[in-house]
């Protein structure tokens, strides 16, 4: 049943075994013919005329390839120099010497810093109590010129006080 295999056939159709024939198209194994080089390039002419090869000269004359000069003389590249002299790099020297900077903010006189003192000497301090806000402040009433202010005698609060216990 099974076909026995020829020596002279390769099993594998794609892996010829044939030394005259090349595995790889693209290398061919033929003695007779070889393989292209690759074109060496001239040294004396470039391969682009545009291009220079030469490394000693610089491609672009206006950008010199020089790493000591800078390539843009209105930027200097050291370090040490600022690079506006309007804006001086010293953290410590004002930018503007027409306007000096303040090291503190003055303080506000109506305001005062001192945690002792009262910061709104406006409220009174003695022992009369602010009324509410939303409750109209009662004018004083005049004294009764027939009834003498007499400490000892009680308020009329304190008489509507007393009205109320008798009642209950």
């Amino acid at each position: 049943p099974e076909k026995p295999t020829d020596p002279e056939k390769p099993t594998d159709p794609e892996k010829p075994t044939d030394p005259e024939k090349p595995t790889d198209p693209e290398k061919p194994t033929d003695p007779e013919k070889p393989t292209e080089p690759e074109k060496p390039t001239d040294p004396e002419k470039p391969t682009d005329p545009e291009k220079p090869t030469d490394p000693e000269k610089p491609t672009d004359p206006e950008k010199p390839t020089d790493p000591e000069k800078p390539t843009d003389p209105e930027k200097p590249t050291d370090p040490e120099k600022p690079t506006d002299p309007e804006k001086p790099t010293d953290p410590e020297k004002p930018t503007d010497p027409e306007k000096p900077t303040e090291p503190e903010k003055p303080t506000d006189p109506e305001k005062p810093t001192d945690p002792g003192k009262p910061t709104e000497p406006e409220k009174p301090t003695g022992p009369e109590k602010p009324t509410d806000p939303g409750k109209p402040t009662e004018p004083e009433k005049p004294t009764d010129p027939e009834k003498p202010t007499n400490p000892e005698k009680p308020t009329e609060l304190n008489k509507q006080e007393s009205k109320s216990d008798i009642t209950v």
